[in-house]
């Protein structure tokens, strides 16, 4: 099975991979650095079916808090990501899967910017518009979950294929994308039950990436 780069033509290109050096590795310690700290160290936001009194009283109590936890998890792990899908882009990812991956990164920088809004104007906005944006954020977030597993599972056949994974990294490729399809369309349909899936899709993630950035420094020396 031939690669195809994303620089190339329809069909496979020959040639080395660009040197990528540490840099994959350095983004995704970053990456998964971003994610736990802003999940042990912040409260966490109501249910996707919270109330909107509920979720009103949450973020006008947590504003400040919940946009520093958007820097970490939307905003930093975001352009980290950017880096890791760059990386892949350099050795070996396909079309889809690097453009899977910048609409991801895309949401993600956009998810940011809706909780900035959320949490600097909770106390100017009323309710139903506070319930509102966080309503989008968990929408946008269901959306970046299924388009990160559109870069993972397009990612695991061609990079197997080119030596970068092995059968390991493979299986948890395919694990990672049927998580993150789940609670994909979980947080898509603010469905609490598919939505419980996040806390399968999220670590399996992070250990993709993780694995991923390895593979992609190695094949970049």
């Amino acid at each position: 099975m031939s690669v195809q780069l994303i620089e190339g033509s329809s069909s496979s290109v020959a040639g080395a991979p660009r040197r990528s050096g540490r840099t994959p590795g350095i983004a995704a310690a970053v990456y998964i650095g971003a994610w736990a700290i802003g999940l042990v160290a912040f409260a966490a936001a109501p249910a996707l079916d919270a109330p909107v009194a509920a979720v009103a009283e949450f973020y006008e109590t947590h504003g400040v808090p919940s946009v520093l936890q958007a820097a970490l998890v939307h905003l930093v792990a975001g352009l980290a990501l950017l880096v890791v899908v760059s990386a892949m882009r350099n050795c070996g990812g396909t079309r889809v899967a690097v453009r899977a991956g910048l609409v991801a990164v895309g949401l993600s920088l956009t998810q940011f910017g809706l909780e900035v809004l959320r949490g600097l104007g909770a106390g100017a906005f009323g309710p139903e518009t506070i319930d509102g944006l966080f309503e989008a954020v968990n929408r946008l977030d269901g959306a970046k979950m299924l388009a990160l597993a559109v870069l993972v599972g397009a990612s695991v056949a061609p990079l197997r294929s080119a030596g970068l994974f092995g059968k390991p990294t493979a299986a948890l490729g395919w694990a990672t994308t049927i998580a993150l399809v789940a609670s994909g369309v979980g947080y898509l349909l603010l469905d609490p039950a598919l939505g419980s899936a996040a806390y399968l899709s999220l670590p399996l993630l992070l250990a993709w990436v993780g694995f991923t950035a390895r593979a992609l420094e190695r094949a970049g020396r």
